[in-house]
């Protein structure tokens, strides 16, 4: 499986055609749906500020992350 980058306003939709299923979210948290319920993704309406290293580059991590230049 590989990460997908979409613009900012794109929204997504899922629903499962199953009894029930698992929805992971970034590895961590697990949730369990069922047949009616639906899964909306959407941009968040306010940012949040994160701490780094003072060495950390972000794009070296999401070249990692996306699997790019290997």
């Amino acid at each position: 499986q590989r990460p997908v980058i979409l613009p900012g306003h794109f929204e997504i939709e899922m629903k499962t055609p199953d009894a029930s299923a698992l929805v992971i979210i970034d590895g961590q948290d697990m949730i369990e749906i069922t047949e009616n319920d639906t899964v909306n993704i959407k941009l968040a309406g306010s940012g949040a500020h994160l701490i780094h290293r003072k060495e950390f580059n972000y794009f070296d991590v999401l070249k990692e992350k996306l699997g790019w230049g290997n």
